[in-house]
């Protein structure tokens, strides 16, 4: 078997760290936060958000409950060879079984309580990318949003996420002493 020995040159596995922290207390829950209950539908609308590389604290809870539904659709829908763990997985073919899982039936239940409307609804750019599916002999749905596989492959689904760092999803989203860190091991 043949070495190969490679002088001077910088090498890394490097990848984004996104961390959950705690102030030394929690301030308590400020629901709606930054949410915004939709005229139109009365409901509160949200996006998968890209979650990366970035440097930056999140105390927002739109950016936080961005974050939980792309930690859901990581963890419960991504494709096998997306770096994901996919253990527990939901057979979601389009928009509307992804809004069947337990996990969103969960969050949904808040919004709509904590926020007194009539739930969730996830946005995207062209309506019809709501029931676009992705053939990798799966027939997938897919969205538009992603976290760093580091970041996410850990997790088995997204309530083992909040229990890691020991939050319940109304503390996750809603209080602003939950900071959602970005960052990644380059620095």
């Amino acid at each position: 078997m043949k070495r190969v020995v490679r002088h001077n040159v910088f090498e890394t596995n490097s990848s984004s760290t996104h961390s959950v922290s705690i102030s030394k207390k929690l301030n308590g829950i400020d629901a709606p936060g930054d949410l915004v209950v939709s005229e139109e539908d009365n409901k509160v609308h949200a996006r998968f958000g890209e979650f990366g590389w970035e440097v930056r604290d999140y105390r927002q809870a739109s950016t936080k409950l961005s974050y939980y539904l792309t930690m859901m659709y990581e963890s419960c829908v991504a494709y096998e060879n997306s770096g994901c763990n996919r253990k527990e997985f939901f057979n979601v073919k389009s928009y509307d079984d992804f809004r069947k899982i337990p996990y969103f039936i969960e969050l949904e239940t808040l919004i709509a309580c904590l926020c007194e409307c009539d739930g969730l609804e996830i946005d995207f750019d062209n309506e019809s990318d709501k029931y676009k599916t992705s053939d990798g002999g799966r027939h997938l749905w897919k969205t538009e949003g992603y976290i760093d596989h580091q970041s996410c492959e850990e997790y088995l689904n997204p309530r083992e996420f909040l229990n890691e760092y020991g939050v319940t999803l109304e503390e996750f989203i809603f209080d602003p002493a939950v900071i959602l860190h970005t960052d990644n091991d380059n620095r």
